[in-house]
């Protein structure tokens, strides 16, 4: 990282055009911050950016009381971490019944048995019951979400995926890129609401966290002026 341009209470001020890619949380491009937004609506997001004197809140949790750096617009240099941000994509898993359901069970049971060494013999057994219990229709198809979380990581709402079995996918989570100019801070902790207001009386734009123990790579935005520009990017 560059050096920094000010301290506020330990922690660290940087100037978009002074610094450096940041992993997880985005990257430097011609003087500006370069990251993205995982969203159900990005043209929602591009309209609402656009709005002058926009108050920007948390991409999710209820005015971001259950967001990890509070109310803002959360962003981060790796969208894919972030697709369950984007809930719509399970619509399809809403009054799924019959053959259907059938078709998707034996296709995740059979990827959860191709990847078996890679479990633990829970991990596999909670699978294989859960599976079981939306057959049988005990759990609505709802609960198959789970296998695509942290271990399974199966990406079942994919539309390649869900069309071979012939099931019409939800809407794919869509990717914002945005450009940020201003001034960044550099957080090691966790929530702080008193640092924060302080940090935005100081005119800095947003607040970002690395990769650590407790952190997750990202970075909350709460001052629309700082966007330079808002475009709709692919899910690579």
């Amino acid at each position: 990282m560059s050096d920094r341009v000010e301290e506020i209470d330990h922690t660290s001020i940087y100037d978009t055009s002074e610094m450096d890619d940041v992993p997880g949380v985005g990257f430097v491009e011609d003087g500006q911050f370069v990251t993205y937004h995982v969203t159900d609506d990005p043209e929602g997001v591009r309209t609402k950016l656009s709005r002058p004197g926009i108050r920007l809140m948390a991409a999710y949790g209820e005015k971001g009381r259950t967001s990890e750096l509070g109310p803002g617009l959360y962003v981060s240099g790796n969208p894919h971490y972030w697709v369950g941000r984007a809930s719509k994509k399970w619509d399809f898993l809403k009054g799924l019944k019959g053959d259907a359901i059938l078709n998707l069970a034996g296709a995740l049971r059979a990827l959860i048995e191709k990847d078996r060494r890679f479990l633990s013999r829970n991990e596999y057994e909670y699978a294989m019951r859960d599976i079981r219990l939306v057959e049988n229709g005990t759990y609505d198809a709802e609960a198959l979400v789970n296998l695509a979380n942290q271990p399974y990581n199966i990406k079942f709402w994919r539309p390649e995926f869900l069309r071979a079995l012939g099931i019409e996918p939800g809407p794919e989570p869509a990717v914002v890129e945005i450009r940020i100019e201003g001034l960044l801070a550099d957080v090691r902790g966790g929530h702080d609401p008193d640092l924060f207001r302080r940090l935005r009386k100081a005119g800095v734009a947003g607040a970002f966290t690395r990769a650590g123990m407790s952190t997750n790579p990202e970075l909350v935005l709460w001052d629309a002026r700082a966007i330079r520009s808002v475009r709709e990017v692919p899910l690579d």
